[in-house]
């Protein structure tokens, strides 16, 4: 019998599988990750397991979060009316969706109309469901909470908002969405654990998207 990994939802992880499921479940509920830690620790003490440091907090939020904007929120903004002329991975739609990218990072610095940042998505041809008024509302609410993010990792902040956004709408309730988008999650990390290569052929801007970020 195949030996069983330590963490089925993080490969080549230190974390438990309990640990690294209380940091996804912060990092949904959008918490700070010395908000996050300080929860995780008092559960940790309280069922019997090691204590995790702000800095681990803040590194798996980050990797969750570029994990969610890969595999869930490229692709679709790939689709839309101002990038499907050109394939999901190429230097144009990439090129594109980076600009736009921080355009929005930009009015969402700059103002707190979030219709502003609506409309210029919907000038995108971005016409789903993440083009309400509550996307843009989870944006600036977080990075109001948060006391500002970098551009470096905004990508993580917008896939949340985004993703979140899209399951409350399904369950017309805030608490009910949130319960869903968690469970949601949890199955996204098990059918594909974060820190294990995405498959090229499913997401063809895996392994090039990461690259402008790390010039930010």
């Amino acid at each position: 019998m195949p030996k069983q990994p330590k963490n089925q939802y993080c490969a080549n992880s230190h974390l438990s599988e309990w640990v690294f499921l209380a940091i996804l479940n912060q990092w949904c509920k959008a918490r700070s990750a010395s908000k996050a830690t300080n929860t995780i620790n008092r559960w940790c003490e309280k069922n019997g397991h090691k204590k995790v440091s702000r800095e681990t907090v803040n590194k798996y939020f980050n990797q969750i979060g570029a994990y969610a904007w890969i595999r869930f929120v490229v692709g679709n903004m790939a689709k839309s009316v101002s990038f499907r002329k050109y394939p999901p991975d190429s230097h144009e739609s990439l090129a594109g969706i980076f600009s736009a990218l921080y355009e929005i990072y930009k009015l969402l610095t700059t103002t707190t109309q979030w219709r502003l940042t609506r409309e210029f998505r919907h000038g995108l041809g971005i016409t789903a469901s993440v083009d309400t008024e509550l996307g843009m509302a989870l944006l600036i609410r977080h990075f109001q909470e948060l006391n500002g993010f970098s551009f470096k990792w905004f990508h993580a902040y917008y896939a949340r908002a985004v993703l979140l956004e899209g399951v409350i709408e399904e369950e017309q309730s805030y608490r009910g969405g949130l319960k869903l988008f968690i469970t949601g999650m949890q199955s996204a990390f098990l059918d594909h654990p974060l820190g294990k290569p995405l498959p090229v052929e499913e997401y063809p801007w895996s392994d090039v998207w990461i690259h402008p970020l790390e010039e930010a």
